[in-house]
């Protein structure tokens, strides 16, 4: 007989389910940073869970629980105990095992897994939710194909779970680097409400182009007379497939601080 905790949230899929629209994005960061955590600890024990998604998440209180090792295995296991069939829930499951079915899953497919269940919380839905079976699912991550990133993600957290489900094992970051970033994260909250003012300084703006978390087109670009100063230009960033704007403006020392706050407003909030 096994005894185990009660989890009186259910499963994080049915937990979304129910209260995603209560959810702001510092409980979307807490609830990664929890299972990140999990993970993390399952990774320095050489342990692989192998069967990672959401309703293998419990909740209790709140708090994000990893459950069911019923395919967790040590990495010194001997791999020819590997499976020769697929198991688990394809949506959630590396490419690799696909192309390869005996393939052995090691903690880049966590990684893997992981990235989708950041998705997952992001998003309030299953992945894949509108395929009618496994094999299309199947076939569409075989693909390539994973899901898109929805409206008011944080780039930072997008970019984060795209590294994760890199097709590429190899590009996938460490456990340790992904619930690093995510605390990064949590340090420095991103706030959606409108109705709040936020405070940004010249010297902020420099500080992040510095450290290129802020990617600048050249000035030359626009000069042309259709950039005006002050207006905004609609352009989808390729490489997260996020919709971002950009705005002219000109670097004066006698700035009033005021114009940068303007800037910085509706560089986030306009609806474009």
């Amino acid at each position: 007989m096994l005894v185990l905790q009660f989890a009186n949230g259910g499963n994080l899929r049915d937990y979304l389910s129910n209260s995603f629209n209560d959810l702001k994005w510092e409980d979307k960061f807490r609830m990664a940073k929890e299972i990140a955590q999990g993970l993390l600890y399952l990774h320095n024990k050489d342990i692989i869970h192998r069967d990672l998604h959401s309703k293998n998440i419990l909740v209790h209180e709140g708090k994000m629980l990893i459950a069911d090792f019923g395919l967790a295995r040590y990495i010194n296991d001997d791999p020819t105990i590997s499976d020769n069939v697929i198991r688990g829930m394809p949506a959630y499951i590396e490419p690799q095992c696909f192309k390869n079915p005996s393939y052995a899953r090691n903690k880049k497919s966590d990684i893997y897994s992981f990235g989708v269940i950041l998705w997952e919380i992001s998003s309030g839905k299953q992945p894949f939710q509108s395929f009618t079976s496994i094999e299309a699912i199947a076939i569409h991550v075989f693909q390539g194909h994973r899901e898109k990133p929805v409206d008011d993600t944080p780039i930072q957290y997008a970019e984060l779970y795209m590294q994760c489900w890199d097709d590429n094992p190899e590009k996938r970051p460490e456990m340790k680097t992904v619930f690093d970033k995510i605390n990064k994260m949590i340090s420095k909250p991103v706030n959606f409400n409108r109705s709040d003012t936020t405070i940004i300084s010249m010297d902020s703006f420099e500080r992040a182009i510095s450290t290129q978390d802020i990617n600048f087109i050249d000035y030359n670009q626009f000069k042309r007379n259709e950039y005006k100063i002050g207006s905004v230009h609609k352009y989808i960033w390729q490489r997260t497939e996020l919709t971002v704007v950009f705005k002219r403006f000109d670097i004066d020392p006698n700035l009033d601080e005021n114009v940068i706050q303007e800037f910085a407003y509706e560089v986030q909030y306009d609806n474009v």
